[in-house]
């Protein structure tokens, strides 16, 4: 049970808190009180309005646990390295905001969008939860041929070694050389990562599929994504890293986004990371999107969308 406390009224001066802290302790408030008189007889001989006329014995005392928690949000911004967060002391529900990372930019064609998803998720006390936030890979300038964009970086929030509590998938890159260009796919807001034609994403967890010559896939909570040329993005609970892309003619470099994100290939981009990865993309897809990786929480009150603008990943947690 907390410990309760008085709360004195505006108009209380020093006069009035220290009659208050007198009540607290049960000593006597007003000793020049008349002899027989009841408490609500008592009087405090202070300058008027220098507190209202209430008995002390009358003051509202609200139910405000002495050792509660503010609601102050914690924001996590991309580090390239999982980090931790201690849930405080006589917390049990976090308010949790995760957002994914765009895909790689290719030219003109839009990467795809990282998913968010905001949630409630229950928790234990004074547990410690590993914090990954994903990143958006640079963006490739040239339209040559080999500039496929890299996938985009999930953002996850898990109970060690591996139990998801939210993850946010991030977006797949664009592919930018002749009649193979196009825009990257956004992230799925299931758990399974998105195909990319006959190219599958991951379900449960895995890695997203490639072919052999063109973009890899994005990595899951526990499984690589497939290489292809660009190579399969790193799973979580192997790091998190985003994968080499294939620079061949293309003359610049975007590696995938850290949280999963596959290489792009040749001349198709590489797919999402998230809590299943995305496909990359390949001339087997032709004019179809790379993968965007899954989303997912063991929440409540949850709502997941594409995030309408692009960056990398964010998490924002406050205690409730």
């Amino acid at each position: 049970m907390h410990a309760r406390v008085p709360r004195p009224s505006s108009s209380l001066g020093l006069v009035g808190l220290t009659l208050l802290a007198a009540c607290a302790s049960g000593s006597e408030a007003a000793p020049d009180a008349e002899p027989g008189a009841g408490p609500d007889a008592r009087a405090v001989d202070a300058a008027p309005g220098a507190i209202d006329a209430m008995p002390i014995d009358a003051m509202p005392i609200d139910a405000v646990p002495i050792d509660a928690v503010p609601a102050v949000p914690v924001v996590f911004d991309v580090t390239g390295a999982i980090v931790s967060y201690q849930v405080p002391t006589g917390v049990t529900q976090l308010h949790v905001v995760a957002d994914g990372a765009s895909g790689g930019f290719a030219g003109a064609f839009d990467a795809g969008h990282g998913a968010r998803v905001d949630t409630i998720v229950t928790v234990t006390p004074g547990e410690s939860l590993s914090i990954l936030v994903g990143d958006q890979p640079a963006a490739l300038g040239a339209l040559g041929d080999g500039c496929g964009g890299s996938g985009g970086g999930g953002s996850f929030v898990v109970r060690p070694p591996a139990t998801a509590l939210v993850v946010a998938g991030g977006g797949g890159g664009a592919s930018a050389y002749g009649a193979w260009a196009n825009i990257g796919g956004d992230a799925s807001l299931t758990g399974d990562g998105a195909s990319s034609g006959s190219i599958a994403g991951g379900t449960g967890g895995t890695g997203g599929g490639a072919v052999g010559h063109e973009g890899g896939g994005g990595g899951g909570l526990t499984g690589n994504g497939a290489t292809g040329i660009g190579v399969g993005g790193t799973a979580f609970t192997g790091g998190g890293g985003g994968a080499c892309d294939s620079t061949e003619s293309c003359g610049s470099t975007s590696n995938g986004g850290f949280g999963g994100g596959g290489g792009g290939g040749n001349d198709f981009g590489g797919g999402g990371g998230g809590y299943s990865g995305g496909a990359g993309n390949a001339a087997e897809a032709l004019g179809l999107t790379s993968g965007g990786g899954g989303s997912y929480t063991t929440g409540t009150a949850t709502t997941i969308i594409v995030r309408p603008d692009h960056g990398p990943g964010r998490i924002t947690i406050t205690p409730m």
